[in-house]
């Protein structure tokens, strides 16, 4: 099967101005610092850096939330809430307004 890696793909989205951020991590394969980061070089660096982890998050690792970039009119704003625990995910409550 071809196609680009995982790596691969992930900076180019962050290359062509996606914004997205981790809004969820299965904890069983995920890290708790990942809650929360927006998707750049140094979380892409950080990923890849993690044992047996798909940086895209393929294996449920982590679950993302994309709030801007070119398909977007309006850059939406992420208000960080509370952080809570569930069935061994991590999951970012958090609240929304336009820019």
């Amino acid at each position: 099967m071809g196609g680009d890696s995982p790596s691969t793909l992930i900076r180019e989205f962050v290359r062509r101005g996606h914004r997205a951020r981790i809004v969820s991590v299965y904890l069983t394969c995920g890290r708790k610092e990942w809650i929360g980061k927006q998707f750049s070089e140094d979380l892409i660096v950080e990923l890849e850096r993690t044992e047996n982890t798909d940086v895209c998050g393929e294996r449920g690792e982590y679950h993302s939330f994309a709030f801007g970039g070119p398909l977007f009119q309006t850059l939406l704003r992420l208000h960080d809430e509370s952080q809570l625990e569930i069935e061994n995910d991590l999951v970012l409550d958090f609240s929304l307004s336009a820019n």
